[in-house]
């Protein structure tokens, strides 16, 4: 009964229908238009570049955050077309002080994506034994490692992370298309409640972590040229069972599904529509998160913030970010509600002109 109540409520109030797609196939159609847009808790689409209409507007990506309650780690391969880059960002949660490197990859230099999430990406220079970069995802394990021994910008960086998951974990898999143009979409996995350990070196610190909280975010798509983007994960175990928390807003046609879900244990919770409350001006202040239908009710406590992105004239990308602890509330599918304290995760704003 209470099942059918809340699809009442989100019936009555406009949410979207939360699509699930729930059999294999071609994510585009051959003339590049999303054929099915929906979530569904592991990736059941494939991925083929050849098929986006426009390759000049290809954005692709694989990231991870990995953050305990000392420090917070970022590392990106990042192909927009006119620039690919390694990535490695690192944030000191005590003093704030951040660093970032960055390695530019030259047009004679190897870099590979991989086509789906379980699957390797690497950089690796002309020329070069080794990648500066490569990440490898398995059905219950990903592997990070970077060497960037020389970074255009900023410090050298080098280490290596093990990300652990359960093969039964669900994850999100979300189509979005964009309403103004059909063939522009994002498809992206989102994998919150990875569990990482290992060492990374950046900026002349080193960063160690046991047992930490991470995310991987593997995303490709054709965007428009202008847009915002929000997204926030955490997790952490509550009351002996993992919990992980993915939260989006701001993009793209979501009338199919939203980018919120929530997992316990191996039960993934759909989420509709939740809004955010934030202060632009000051990311250590606190941010909310709450939806009509009652079912998220979240403050984000700031430990430390991240401002800043790339700057390259009429291209840009700005970051407005904080790490912290949540607390709140969520009510599962099934009407329970579940109390949240103090799990570690982040929420940001991202300014995109690519």
């Amino acid at each position: 009964m209470r099942l059918g109540v809340l699809a009442l409520v989100a019936a009555c109030s406009g949410e979207p229908a939360q699509h699930q797609i729930t059999e294999p196939g071609d994510l585009l159609t051959d003339d590049g238009r999303v054929r099915e847009a929906g979530w569904s808790p592991r990736q059941l689409l494939a991925w083929d570049p050849a098929r986006v209409a426009d390759p000049t507007r290809l954005r692709q990506w694989d990231f991870v955050t990995v953050l305990d309650e000392r420090a917070a780690v970022n590392l990106a391969l990042v192909d927009l077309g006119f620039l690919r880059v390694a990535t490695v960002g690192a944030v000191d949660l005590a003093t704030g002080e951040k660093s970032d490197s960055v390695f530019i990859a030259g047009p004679a230099d190897a870099f590979v994506l991989s086509g789906a999430l379980e699957g390797t990406a690497s950089l690796t220079p002309a020329g070069a034994a080794t990648p500066v970069a490569r990440f490898e995802t398995g059905a219950e394990s990903s592997t990070f490692t970077v060497d960037i021994a020389f970074a255009h910008v900023g410090p050298p960086a080098s280490g290596a992370l093990t990300l652990r998951r359960r093969a039964t974990m669900p994850y999100l898999s979300l189509v979005t298309p964009f309403a103004d143009e059909p063939r522009q979409f994002f498809f992206e996995q989102k994998v919150p409640g990875m569990v990482a350990d290992g060492t990374l070196t950046a900026g002349g610190r080193s960063f160690t972590f046991s047992g930490a909280t991470a995310v991987i975010d593997w995303g490709r798509g054709q965007w428009p040229s202008q847009v915002t983007w929000r997204w926030a994960a955490a997790s952490g175990v509550v009351d002996g069972v993992p919990l992980a928390l993915n939260l989006g807003e701001g993009f793209g046609d979501a009338s199919a599904a939203t980018e919120n879900l929530l997992v316990l244990g191996d039960v993934p919770h759909k989420l509709g529509e939740v809004g955010w409350s934030y202060d632009r001006a000051d990311p250590t202040r606190d941010w909310t998160f709450r939806s009509d239908d009652g079912r998220v009710d979240l403050v984000l406590e700031p430990i430390a913030p991240e401002v800043g992105g790339i700057e390259l004239g009429s291209k840009f990308q700005r970051v407005f970010k904080a790490y912290g602890r949540w607390r709140g509330a969520l009510v599962l599918d099934d009407g329970r509600r579940v109390a949240v304290d103090g799990l570690l995760g982040f929420a940001e704003n991202v300014d995109l002109s690519w």
